[in-house]
Protein backbone atom coordinates (compact mmCIF):
# COMPACT_ATOMS: atom_id res chain seq x y z
CA UNK A 1 0.00 0.00 0.00
CA UNK A 2 2.80 2.65 0.89
CA UNK A 3 4.55 1.72 -2.49
CA UNK A 4 1.05 2.29 -4.80
CA UNK A 5 0.58 5.94 -2.97
CA UNK A 6 4.23 6.72 -3.03
CA UNK A 7 4.14 5.56 -7.16
CA UNK A 8 0.50 7.49 -7.50
CA UNK A 9 2.65 10.92 -5.74
CA UNK A 10 5.54 10.42 -8.66
CA UNK A 11 3.19 10.14 -11.02
CA UNK A 12 1.47 13.38 -10.22
CA UNK A 13 -2.09 11.14 -9.71
CA UNK A 14 -4.22 11.14 -6.24
CA UNK A 15 -3.82 8.27 -3.70
CA UNK A 16 -6.54 5.86 -3.63
CA UNK A 17 -6.33 5.59 0.10
CA UNK A 18 -4.32 8.06 2.75
CA UNK A 19 -2.53 7.49 5.77
CA UNK A 20 -5.73 6.56 8.24
CA UNK A 21 -7.44 4.15 5.59
CA UNK A 22 -3.46 2.56 5.57
CA UNK A 23 -3.38 2.55 9.51
CA UNK A 24 -6.63 1.24 9.41
CA UNK A 25 -6.06 -1.82 6.81
CA UNK A 26 -2.88 -2.49 9.05
CA UNK A 27 -4.85 -3.13 12.29
CA UNK A 28 -7.19 -5.24 10.74
CA UNK A 29 -4.23 -7.44 9.50
CA UNK A 30 -3.23 -7.83 13.12
CA UNK A 31 -6.24 -8.31 14.51
CA UNK A 32 -6.91 -10.64 11.98
CA UNK A 33 -4.15 -12.72 12.38
CA UNK A 34 -3.75 -12.92 15.79
CA UNK A 35 -7.23 -12.58 17.77
CA UNK A 36 -9.15 -14.53 15.38
CA UNK A 37 -6.48 -17.45 14.99
CA UNK A 38 -6.45 -17.68 18.88
CA UNK A 39 -10.24 -17.82 19.16
CA UNK A 40 -10.05 -20.80 16.71
CA UNK A 41 -7.46 -22.37 18.04
CA UNK A 42 -9.09 -22.25 21.63
CA UNK A 43 -12.46 -23.58 20.15
CA UNK A 44 -11.03 -26.67 18.44
CA UNK A 45 -9.23 -27.21 21.82
CA UNK A 46 -12.71 -26.40 23.72
CA UNK A 47 -14.87 -29.07 21.75
CA UNK A 48 -12.00 -31.57 21.81
CA UNK A 49 -12.13 -31.20 25.52
CA UNK A 50 -15.96 -31.78 25.49
CA UNK A 51 -15.70 -34.84 23.12
CA UNK A 52 -12.96 -37.26 24.29
CA UNK A 53 -13.65 -39.79 21.93
CA UNK A 54 -13.28 -37.07 18.38
CA UNK A 55 -9.99 -36.27 20.01
CA UNK A 56 -8.76 -39.69 20.24
CA UNK A 57 -9.28 -39.68 16.53
CA UNK A 58 -7.48 -36.87 15.89
CA UNK A 59 -4.87 -38.20 18.07
CA UNK A 60 -4.26 -41.28 16.29
CA UNK A 61 -4.16 -39.90 13.17
CA UNK A 62 -1.82 -37.32 14.21
CA UNK A 63 0.25 -40.39 15.76
CA UNK A 64 0.34 -42.31 12.52
CA UNK A 65 1.09 -39.21 10.63
CA UNK A 66 3.82 -38.30 12.31
CA UNK A 67 5.76 -42.13 12.41
CA UNK A 68 5.85 -41.57 8.08
CA UNK A 69 7.60 -37.95 8.39
CA UNK A 70 11.67 -37.83 8.90
CA UNK A 71 12.56 -37.84 12.56
CA UNK A 72 8.68 -37.94 13.64
CA UNK A 73 8.52 -34.39 13.46
CA UNK A 74 5.49 -32.28 11.44
CA UNK A 75 5.75 -31.23 8.13
CA UNK A 76 4.39 -28.86 5.54
CA UNK A 77 3.15 -32.05 3.32
CA UNK A 78 1.57 -33.43 6.44
CA UNK A 79 -0.51 -30.35 7.73
CA UNK A 80 -2.11 -29.85 4.57
CA UNK A 81 -2.42 -33.43 3.03
CA UNK A 82 -2.34 -36.14 5.67
CA UNK A 83 -5.27 -35.43 8.27
CA UNK A 84 -8.32 -35.76 6.78
CA UNK A 85 -10.05 -35.83 9.90
CA UNK A 86 -8.50 -33.17 11.49
CA UNK A 87 -9.59 -31.12 8.60
CA UNK A 88 -13.44 -31.76 9.44
CA UNK A 89 -12.61 -30.88 12.84
CA UNK A 90 -11.61 -27.71 11.84
CA UNK A 91 -14.38 -27.29 9.16
CA UNK A 92 -17.29 -28.54 11.87
CA UNK A 93 -15.29 -26.08 14.30
CA UNK A 94 -15.98 -23.05 11.84
CA UNK A 95 -19.26 -24.20 11.47
CA UNK A 96 -20.36 -24.69 15.19
CA UNK A 97 -18.82 -21.36 16.02
CA UNK A 98 -19.08 -19.42 12.53
CA UNK A 99 -16.45 -16.15 14.22
CA UNK A 100 -18.57 -12.83 12.38
CA UNK A 101 -20.69 -11.47 9.92
CA UNK A 102 -20.81 -11.23 6.18
CA UNK A 103 -20.14 -7.60 5.00
CA UNK A 104 -21.90 -6.83 2.07
CA UNK A 105 -23.45 -3.81 -0.36
CA UNK A 106 -26.30 -3.87 -2.53
CA UNK A 107 -25.58 -3.84 -6.37
CA UNK A 108 -29.17 -4.80 -7.60
CA UNK A 109 -33.00 -4.05 -5.74
CA UNK A 110 -33.80 -6.90 -4.26
CA UNK A 111 -36.96 -7.78 -2.29
CA UNK A 112 -37.35 -9.52 0.85
CA UNK A 113 -40.55 -11.54 1.56
CA UNK A 114 -42.11 -10.34 5.04
CA UNK A 115 -40.11 -11.43 8.45
CA UNK A 116 -43.34 -11.90 9.69
CA UNK A 117 -46.92 -12.56 8.97
CA UNK A 118 -49.12 -9.48 8.39
CA UNK A 119 -45.90 -7.69 7.90
CA UNK A 120 -44.58 -5.79 4.69
CA UNK A 121 -41.62 -7.26 2.35
CA UNK A 122 -38.72 -4.95 2.74
CA UNK A 123 -36.55 -3.37 -0.37
CA UNK A 124 -32.88 -3.59 -0.50
CA UNK A 125 -31.97 -1.03 -2.46
CA UNK A 126 -28.55 -0.41 -4.47
CA UNK A 127 -25.65 1.34 -2.34
CA UNK A 128 -26.83 -0.92 0.96
CA UNK A 129 -25.04 -1.96 3.40
CA UNK A 130 -26.16 -5.21 4.23
CA UNK A 131 -24.65 -7.61 7.04
CA UNK A 132 -25.53 -11.40 7.16
CA UNK A 133 -25.11 -13.94 10.31
CA UNK A 134 -23.17 -16.72 9.44
CA UNK A 135 -24.61 -18.49 12.62
CA UNK A 136 -27.85 -18.03 11.32
CA UNK A 137 -26.56 -20.08 8.32
CA UNK A 138 -24.75 -22.81 10.06
CA UNK A 139 -27.47 -23.33 12.47
CA UNK A 140 -30.57 -23.81 9.55
CA UNK A 141 -31.42 -27.51 9.59
CA UNK A 142 -32.26 -27.08 6.25
CA UNK A 143 -28.62 -27.40 5.57
CA UNK A 144 -27.10 -29.10 8.62
CA UNK A 145 -28.79 -32.04 9.95
CA UNK A 146 -29.20 -31.90 14.03
CA UNK A 147 -26.79 -28.40 13.99
CA UNK A 148 -26.44 -28.33 17.30
CA UNK A 149 -24.37 -31.36 17.63
CA UNK A 150 -20.79 -31.11 17.37
CA UNK A 151 -20.10 -33.46 14.04
CA UNK A 152 -16.45 -33.87 12.42
CA UNK A 153 -18.28 -36.78 10.34
CA UNK A 154 -20.33 -34.52 7.99
CA UNK A 155 -16.99 -33.30 6.70
CA UNK A 156 -15.15 -35.70 6.51
CA UNK A 157 -14.31 -37.77 3.08
CA UNK A 158 -15.52 -34.16 1.67
CA UNK A 159 -19.06 -34.78 2.04
CA UNK A 160 -19.30 -31.09 2.53
CA UNK A 161 -16.62 -29.04 0.63
CA UNK A 162 -15.09 -25.52 1.61
CA UNK A 163 -16.46 -24.45 -1.45
CA UNK A 164 -20.29 -24.57 -0.50
CA UNK A 165 -22.36 -21.74 -0.36
CA UNK A 166 -23.56 -22.96 3.23
CA UNK A 167 -20.14 -23.54 4.76
CA UNK A 168 -19.16 -19.64 5.35
CA UNK A 169 -16.42 -20.01 8.09
CA UNK A 170 -13.93 -18.29 5.98
CA UNK A 171 -16.12 -16.48 3.53
CA UNK A 172 -16.94 -16.78 0.23
CA UNK A 173 -15.71 -15.05 -3.22
CA UNK A 174 -13.19 -12.44 -3.55
CA UNK A 175 -14.16 -10.81 -0.10
CA UNK A 176 -13.66 -14.23 1.64
CA UNK A 177 -10.58 -14.12 4.17
CA UNK A 178 -7.54 -13.58 2.08
CA UNK A 179 -5.38 -15.37 4.92
CA UNK A 180 -7.15 -18.36 5.11
CA UNK A 181 -4.66 -21.37 4.29
CA UNK A 182 -1.87 -19.30 6.19
CA UNK A 183 -4.08 -19.58 9.15
CA UNK A 184 -5.33 -23.38 9.08
CA UNK A 185 -1.60 -24.19 8.55
CA UNK A 186 -0.42 -21.63 12.06
CA UNK A 187 -3.75 -23.36 13.63
CA UNK A 188 -3.59 -26.89 12.56
CA UNK A 189 0.49 -26.95 13.49
CA UNK A 190 -0.04 -25.45 17.18
CA UNK A 191 -2.71 -28.06 17.79
CA UNK A 192 -0.79 -31.21 16.59
CA UNK A 193 2.57 -30.33 18.71
CA UNK A 194 0.16 -29.77 21.28
CA UNK A 195 -1.54 -33.00 21.20
CA UNK A 196 0.90 -35.07 20.81
CA UNK A 197 2.52 -33.86 23.79
CA UNK A 198 -0.91 -33.30 25.97
CA UNK A 199 -4.38 -34.38 26.64
CA UNK A 200 -7.25 -31.82 26.62
CA UNK A 201 -10.12 -32.68 29.49
CA UNK A 202 -12.79 -30.66 30.79
CA UNK A 203 -12.33 -28.96 34.17
CA UNK A 204 -14.44 -27.57 37.01
CA UNK A 205 -14.73 -24.28 34.82
CA UNK A 206 -15.01 -25.48 31.52
CA UNK A 207 -18.19 -23.91 30.11
CA UNK A 208 -20.48 -27.51 28.79
CA UNK A 209 -23.37 -25.40 27.82
CA UNK A 210 -23.41 -23.63 23.96
CA UNK A 211 -24.06 -20.63 25.92
CA UNK A 212 -21.53 -17.56 24.87
CA UNK A 213 -20.15 -14.40 26.74
CA UNK A 214 -22.35 -11.64 25.73
CA UNK A 215 -19.88 -8.93 25.88
CA UNK A 216 -17.30 -10.51 23.56
CA UNK A 217 -17.49 -10.06 19.82
CA UNK A 218 -15.74 -13.49 19.17
CA UNK A 219 -17.42 -16.45 20.11
CA UNK A 220 -16.59 -16.93 23.29
CA UNK A 221 -17.79 -19.70 26.01
CA UNK A 222 -19.22 -18.66 28.84
CA UNK A 223 -16.99 -17.95 31.57
CA UNK A 224 -14.01 -17.92 29.06
CA UNK A 225 -11.72 -21.30 28.02
CA UNK A 226 -10.77 -23.48 30.60
CA UNK A 227 -9.46 -26.71 30.01
CA UNK A 228 -6.89 -29.26 32.07
CA UNK A 229 -3.76 -30.27 30.52
CA UNK A 230 -2.62 -34.04 30.71
CA UNK A 231 1.40 -34.36 29.86
CA UNK A 232 1.87 -38.00 27.85
CA UNK A 233 5.20 -38.55 29.01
Amino acid sequence: MMEARSKSEIEGKAANYDLLEMTAQAFLFFLAGFDATSTQISLIAHELALNPDIQQKVVLEINDALLKTPDGKPTYDMINNQLPYFDAVFSETLRRHPVAFLNRVCSKEFELPPALPGRKPFKIQPGMGIMIPVAAIHSDPKYFEDPEKFDPDRFFGKKITAIEATNLGFGMGPRMCIGNRFAKIEIKLFLVRLLNECSLAVSDRTCTTSEYEKNIFAPTPKGGFWLKLKGKK
